[in-house]
């Protein structure tokens, strides 16, 4: 069984996919073209992964906050 991410699930749903007449008359060139070769879901899974990559982020923040302060308090010792 793989992992399934964010990214992975984009990458798998990519292909050549059908947009009903009705609903492309509503999007932009841009978005039409990304929906056509991402799918429908395309919006939610890049939502998905902007999502899963500012967590990430924000987990890296944390992360060196914390260095920072133990580095400052070996150097104060």
């Amino acid at each position: 069984m793989t992992n399934s991410t964010p990214i992975t699930n984009l990458i798998d749903n990519k292909g050549q996919h059908e947009i009903p007449a009705i609903m492309a008359e509503f999007l932009s060139d841009e978005s039409l073209e990304i929906v056509q070769h991402f799918g429908l879901e395309a919006p939610k899974l890049l939502n998905d992964y902007s999502n899963a990559l500012e967590d990430t982020l924000i987990n890296q923040v944390e992360i060196i906050k914390q260095l920072r302060a133990e580095i400052a308090e070996l150097k104060a010792s």
